[in-house]
């Protein structure tokens, strides 16, 4: 078996996370990434979503009535895992905490940024799903700040 490092990066938390440019093209490229979070019975849950990465924040989109999203506000803390899909080999695990929410019109265009890099599709609602189920799920977007980063 081979030995892989794994690097971890601690920064305060007044300080936006030093993560290097391809781990940080990681987050922001194609794929799912791995949300975990904690459940009332201290068991995890973890679940596949999209993700974006900007200034410094991870974001992902989920429905406001999916226990995930009340798993996160209760314990805002949450864990990232993303791996490159042409080498297994290279992942960026992120522990991180809760530190917005946004909904409404945000998060619809959030959600439309990711439809647009995983489908190539303008829309998620018209484009990939019919445009009815809009009215029916009420979206949001958490934004996640790095506390300990992992990497190989």
């Amino acid at each position: 078996m081979r030995q892989r490092t794994i690097k971890l990066l601690c920064e305060s938390e007044s300080k936006v996370m030093n993560i290097p440019e391809e781990y940080c093209s990681l987050l922001r490229g194609k794929g799912s990434t791995t949300l975990s979070v904690i459940c009332k019975d201290g068991s995890i849950q973890s679940s596949l979503v999209w993700n974006d990465y900007e200034k410094g924040l991870i974001s992902i989109g989920m429905l406001n009535t999916s226990p995930k999203f009340k798993r996160l506000l209760k314990n805002e803390k949450a864990t990232v895992l993303k791996y490159d899909s042409e080498n297994e080999e290279k992942y960026i695990s992120v522990r991180c905490s809760l530190v917005r929410v946004d909904s409404d019109e945000n998060a619809i265009a959030h959600l439309n940024k990711l439809t647009k890099r995983h489908y190539g599709k303008e829309s998620w609602y018209g484009d990939v799903v019919p445009d009815n189920e809009k009215e029916k799920n009420n979206r949001v977007v958490v934004y996640l700040k790095p506390e300990k980063v992992y990497f190989t």
